[in-house]
């Protein structure tokens, strides 16, 4: 029966209470058991109360503004707090009430930031973590160890953080039985902010207590939002990725399939470019022999004995003829030039027997017209050159065609004349 008493939640010997000594109203926090006292307030009737000013025994946290609070910010332009949403959440959960009465006496007129306090009161674990879920904004909790049972305060603190894990609200662990939980074991194994022991908690140490949890819990607040608001962007960063690679991968698979149908048309367009080059190729070479042939037997026509207008007609036969001829060698060439395969010769020729020739071709066309086709070539330009000869008649002939063909009267002269002559060649006019 000795150890069951002995291990009873409040034993006669550390029962605390709060009694009211009389005139003074000085509060005592006393052990009734052993006799030991401990006061806030000084018992002999000569000396202010712990709770007054030093000159005018006011209330340490009154509202007069003639002497300025021990604990206060200046009372001018302070706001008067009629709105409970502007004020910090304080929770006492502890099963004597006297303690409940004597913190709420004691922070009455506590402000931090401008911000009062507003007080949830709980008996029990059980109440407390029921009020704490119903409260999530409570900031700080000043919470009694043994209550329904010697460890229930410990049990409120594990369901916070765990279960609810919520690591904003700050922890103030207040005991009267430090045996029940020492301090040491309890810093380390269980989330807490601070250890006080009931007996040693006096006005001040109440007050930077409070002061400094609730400066604790603003600060891990700003920082716990930059910290959401730094996540939010990031998620939003990522999205915004994710939707950029999906859209790159379309966009990828866009220029794939662009990049197929191109060089599909493109070996379409090349095989019809191939397929017309080789006919025109075939179709000149088909032409040109028996062109050959007419403009050859032509010519022996013209050495046989003819009549003046058999003659008029066998040099028609021949202008056309060669015309005809040029219009088919230029139709090959365009059909090389597509197949890259038109090579240039490099031959020595004489350039006046190139003009005489293109000249001597349009002239049965310009004299048809009427008109005057001559040829000039200046004293400077070289006689003898190394070149094409092939390729310069059919510049000469498609520039002397067009003019003969666009010409209605007058004359067509072809001029030769040298622009730049160097090592490497000489560039003609």
């Amino acid at each position: 029966m000795s150890e069951q008493k002995d291990e009873q939640r409040v034993s006669d010997k550390n029962k605390f209470t709060f009694t009211d000594e009389g005139e003074g109203e000085k509060f005592t926090f006393a052990d009734e058991g052993e006799g030991e006292k401990f006061t806030f307030a000084d018992e002999r009737e000569d000396e202010k109360s712990a709770f007054a000013d030093e000159h005018e025994e006011k209330p340490v946290f009154a509202d007069e503004c003639e002497e300025k609070p021990v604990f206060a910010d200046e009372c001018e332009d302070e706001p008067a707090f009629t709105d409970e949403q502007d004020a910090w959440t304080v929770m006492i959960a502890d099963d004597e009430e006297a303690v409940h009465s004597m913190t709420k006496r004691l922070l009455e007129d506590f402000s931090f930031e401008g911000r009062a306090l507003r007080f949830l009161s709980t008996f029990s674990g059980e109440e407390t973590k029921a009020l704490i879920t119903e409260h999530p904004e409570t900031a700080l909790i000043l919470l009694d160890v043994v209550m329904e049972t010697d460890h229930a305060g410990l049990e409120v603190v594990r369901h916070i953080r765990e279960a609810l894990g919520n690591d904003l609200v700050q922890i103030v662990l207040r005991t009267g039985q430090p045996g029940q939980a020492p301090e040491h074991e309890v810093i380390v194994e269980y989330s807490i902010n601070d250890y006080k022991s009931k007996t040693e908690m006096n006005m001040e140490k109440l007050f930077a207590t409070v002061t400094s949890s609730l400066r604790s819990y603003r600060n891990i607040g700003i920082i716990k939002k930059a910290n959401e608001e730094l996540n939010n962007e990031i998620a939003e960063r990522k999205k915004a990725e994710a939707r950029l690679a999906a859209i790159n991968v379309r966009l990828e698979e866009l220029v794939d399939e662009r990049t197929r149908a191109l060089a599909k048309t493109t070996e379409e367009a090349s095989a019809a470019n191939r397929a017309k080059s080789d006919f025109l190729a075939r179709m000149s070479h088909e032409i040109r022999t028996p062109m050959n042939a007419i403009i050859n037997m032509t010519w022996l026509l013209a050495d046989t004995v003819l009549n003046p207008e058999q003659r008029d007609c066998v040099r028609t036969v021949l202008s056309a003829s060669e015309i005809l001829l040029t219009v088919i060698n230029d139709i090959l060439d365009f059909s090389k030039i597509e197949a890259g395969k038109l090579d240039l010769e490099t031959t020595d020729f004489s350039l006046g027997d190139v003009i005489a020739e293109t000249v001597s071709i349009l002239k049965i066309p310009a004299d048809e017209k009427k008109l005057a086709l001559t040829c000039r070539t200046d004293r400077d330009v070289p006689t003898h050159l190394r070149g094409d000869p092939v390729r310069l008649r059919q510049i000469l002939l498609n520039l002397a065609n067009n003019a003969v063909k666009f010409t209605e009267q007058g004359g067509i002269t072809v001029c030769v004349s040298g622009e730049n002559e160097s090592g490497a060649g000489v560039l003609l006019r």
